[in-house]
């Protein structure tokens, strides 16, 4: 959310700013990183999102609310000796690992040479014989393909799913409070495109009135069934 609003240069109000710091302090492990909710197990990618949304609030309060020291230890910690990263204790070995450990470290300012250490040839040995990067070595590369809304001025959005809402109540039924996560309606106007006949210079983002009403609709619906994130 605070991404695509700092994109289109919308300031967030001083309480939901507070709040979404208030949330991430609750997100940080005692021993480094974050998690993808309070008393979670931490994991690079979270942490990836965590700091990318403190740092774009960018206020005294939010960055000083990163524990750069036991960022570092966490990130040393999930460290292979193979100079890659795993996700997370335990987790998988792969290039995201790599990347959103150095991406963070570097933005941050505690990147070093150990924590840089052997990070290179990792990601070369990733590198298949058609000259793409795999996730590891010996596996397939890819190039993040994946299939796009086309819409246009003539588009009408329905809420046709309710998946995101029987799945976290499937979930609260087992005892287990789950966040959600929707892709914001800005990212999901701006990752689609003009369909077939419509002028390519259609502004995507003159949809933001037509799709606001189903995301109120989706976000009222979780609300009602307990989350108190999303």
């Amino acid at each position: 959310m605070v991404h695509p609003l700092a994109l289109l240069d919308e300031a967030l109000d001083d309480d939901l700013e507070n709040d979404i710091i208030d949330f991430l302090a609750r997100c940080q492990d005692k021993d480094g990183g974050y998690s993808g909710g309070p008393g979670q197990l931490p994991h690079l990618a979270t942490t990836y999102a965590a700091v990318n949304t403190l740092v774009t609030i960018g206020s005294e309060r939010a960055l000083s609310s990163i524990n750069r020291d036991n960022l570092y230890k966490f990130m040393f910690r999930m460290k292979d000796v193979s100079g890659a990263f795993r996700m997370h204790d335990g987790g998988e070995i792969d290039v995201r690992a790599s990347y959103t450990t150095i991406s963070v470290a570097s933005l941050v300012n505690i990147l070093d040479v150990e924590l840089a250490k052997g990070v290179g040839d990792f990601i070369a040995s990733c590198q298949t014989y058609e000259g793409g990067i795999a996730g590891e070595p010996y596996a397939e590369a890819r190039g993040g393909h994946f299939i796009v809304p086309e819409l246009g001025p003539s588009t009408k959005f329905t809420y046709a799913s309710h998946k995101a809402v029987s799945e976290y109540k499937e979930a609260k039924a087992l005892g287990i409070d789950t966040v959600p996560v929707l892709v914001g309606l800005v990212s999901y106007l701006l990752l689609s495109k003009p369909a077939n006949g419509v002028e390519k210079s259609f502004s995507l983002l003159s949809l933001l009135g037509s799709i606001l009403p189903i995301y109120k609709e989706v976000v009222s619906e979780l609300k009602a069934a307990g989350a108190s994130w999303i």
